[in-house]
């Protein structure tokens, strides 16, 4: 475990795991749900997928430092409602 690549991947993943729960606490903040109750359980394995995908964006775009932490918080905001929406819009085009 004394690798440095290993330490900075796993340093990268946990920094956007965390930066996709701030995410996505500050959407369930916007939210009107109940502030404690199983949705927000259910929120954790959200938040850390879309900090993980917005930290690949941020990677596919080159972003570096603070523009790479807005990045991964605004997509993991933003990330779920975006897929609920093409999810509605493609059933709608199927039926």
């Amino acid at each position: 475990m004394d690798d440095p690549w290993f330490k900075g991947i796993l340093g990268a993943a946990v920094g956007a795991a965390l930066l996709g729960v701030l995410g996505r606490l500050l959407a369930y903040h916007s939210a009107q749900t109940r502030p404690l109750g199983w949705s927000l359980l259910w929120e954790l394995p959200v938040a850390i997928g879309m900090g993980l995908i917005g930290r690949g964006v941020a990677d596919i775009l080159a972003l570096h430092d603070f523009p790479a932490y807005a990045c991964t918080i605004a997509v993991a905001y933003v990330g779920p409602r975006c897929i609920d929406l093409a999810v509605a819009w493609l059933q709608s085009r199927m039926t």
